[in-house]
């Protein structure tokens, strides 16, 4: 445990430094807390000692800090609650809510400071098109492959590359020269050789 755990977002199952100060009832600091307990509560469980006790931040200063364990962070409500023998002084609850995974939703308005890079982007993941081949009705040769993709315009995203996202070609790019939409209702690619055919079902992404 060391001030690096001081996060700016408590996160789940990752250890953590929580900073507080502790009361008297007329308002004042306690500093120099005496007879200091500190518990947790894990997702509205009993409540049971700390692996750490609270630290007071210099001294007679009436501010502390508690290095809080990954494993007493592992919940999605972590409740603390400060204690102090000292005459008049107020149980301290810190009350968090570790980020896991899926918490929160992020809208991006910039990008290392610029909202126009944000812009670009963002154009750029709504333009790119996610396809997969279709070899149901045409059998892929290392140029030429059907698709879902079912854009009924001749000449379609010619210039832009495709990128295979699984398969044995995973991560190879091409660069689109020829796409036409078959009676069949696939879209039908032509692009630069590449190192052997794609096989069924496997997914591309044209950017």
């Amino acid at each position: 445990m060391a001030s690096t755990d001081a996060l700016p977002i408590p996160r789940k199952g990752v250890a953590f430094r929580a900073s507080f100060d502790l009361r008297l009832t007329n308002g004042a600091v306690n500093s120099g807390a005496a007879g200091l307990d500190a518990e947790v509560s894990k997702d509205g469980g009993t409540f049971a000692n700390c692996t750490n006790a609270p630290t007071e931040i210099a001294a007679s200063s009436g501010h502390y800090f508690l290095d809080i364990t990954s494993t007493e962070m592992n919940a999605d409500c972590v409740v603390i609650q400060v204690k102090s023998s000292t005459t008049n002084a107020v149980t301290r609850s810190i009350f968090i809510y570790p980020q896991e995974t899926g918490d929160i939703r992020v809208d991006v308005d910039s990008v290392k400071g610029s909202s126009a890079a944000a812009q670009a982007q963002a154009d750029l993941a709504i333009s790119a098109l996610l396809g997969t081949v279709d070899t149901s009705t045409f059998t892929p040769t290392t140029t030429d492959f059907e698709t879902n993709i079912t854009k009924n315009v001749a000449n379609f995203l010619i210039g832009r590359s495709l990128i295979f996202t699984s398969g044995a070609l995973q991560d190879q790019a091409r660069r689109i020269t020829g796409y036409s939409f078959a009676t069949n209702s696939k879209g039908k690619f032509t692009v630069d050789a590449l190192t052997s055919a794609p096989a069924n079902g496997v997914t591309f992404r044209i950017a």
